[in-house]
């Protein structure tokens, strides 16, 4: 189905089902990894990630279950977290390529790319591939078989309002303090905050669609800025170690300066994003509203269907 709360289910049975399907996909990614390793891999990873978005969200449902079953997943992700790592630098100087164009001719850069395609392959000699997707397999069929064992019984908001709010105010609190201390660090507790919220708002959207699809949109912008971000960050990083230091460090040095620009944009565009998303309070203010979203939605999947012969139309 999707990765939101349907009207013909109660929301235990609608968080049940994402999660299977969420591992299914994962299972199923993974199970048929022979032609596209690192595709699968990241489609793994997505959906574990989505897993663990569902987890946040009732926390207090699953009271001394979540730790364990967090750990698990958070452990089937890290095992395949090293191959999708040194994919990414790749992607990220081919997306720099395509935002600054010339500035980034093949001639000058393609030493550097051949490098980090070099790293990659490295990364793969070193790591039985086979044996770190049957491991996570392993682990993700057991974690499957635990889902009905899951303590999911309410169907009120007041199962999902303490997760709502607790990411949420993280979120706030990661927010600020991101631009207080402009840290890559930082930046990176706040994206990965802003995912948990864009998760949560996209397992909810139904509860009135228009509204909450426009807001999730916008989460999904602001991911994609801090994520660049971070991308580039920990390119930068790679850049500034010795065996990536090509062209006798200029290439690298002028790399670096382009990066720093375009750190910048991105910052400063998540920066106006970010004070309107997180502009309420998050108990009082965010968590109330939705609230108040949750009751007329199942308010109107309660009222019976009215024919247009029952009022003389």
């Amino acid at each position: 189905m999707s990765y939101r709360l349907q009207t013909d289910e109660t929301l235990p049975a609608g968080m049940t089902r994402i999660v299977y399907e969420q591992l299914d996909q994962a299972i199923g990614a993974l199970s048929n990894a022979e032609q596209d390793k690192h595709e699968s891999i990241h489609e793994a990873r997505k959906s574990l990630k989505k897993v663990r978005a569902v987890l946040r969200l009732m926390r207090g449902e699953l009271g001394k279950m979540y730790k364990t079953e967090n750990t698990r997943f958070r452990d089937a992700g890290r095992k395949l977290s090293e191959l999708r790592d040194a994919e990414a630098r790749i992607e990220t100087l081919d997306q720099m390529r395509d935002v600054f164009g010339d500035a980034l001719k093949p001639e000058r850069f393609g030493a550097l790319r051949a490098d980090l395609v070099r790293h990659r392959e490295a990364t793969v000699a070193t790591i039985d591939i086979d044996q770190r997707i049957a491991e996570t397999l392993e682990m993700l069929h057991i974690g499957r078989n635990q889902v009905e064992t899951w303590p999911l019984k309410r169907s009120s908001f007041k199962a999902v309002r303490p997760g709502l709010t607790r990411i949420y105010r993280q979120g706030r609190d990661a927010f600020a303090l991101a631009y207080a201390e402009p840290t890559v660090e930082h930046f990176h507790d706040w994206r990965k905050r802003v995912k948990d919220h864009w998760y949560h708002v996209r397992l909810l959207r139904n509860v009135w669609p228009d509204v909450m699809k426009s807001y999730e949109d916008e989460l999904d912008h602001l991911g994609d800025l801090l994520g660049d971000d971070h991308d580039l960050a920990i390119f930068r990083e790679t850049l500034l170690t010795e065996e990536n230091n090509v062209n006798g460090g200029d290439a690298t040095h002028a790399l670096q300066g382009l990066i720093a620009q375009r750190q910048t944009e991105l910052r400063t565009e998540a920066a106006t994003l970010g004070r309107r998303i997180f502009a309420e309070r998050p108990n009082k203010g965010f968590a109330t509203r939705i609230q108040h979203y949750y009751r007329a939605w199942t308010a109107e999947m309660e009222q019976p269907t009215v024919h247009a012969n029952t009022v003389g139309v």
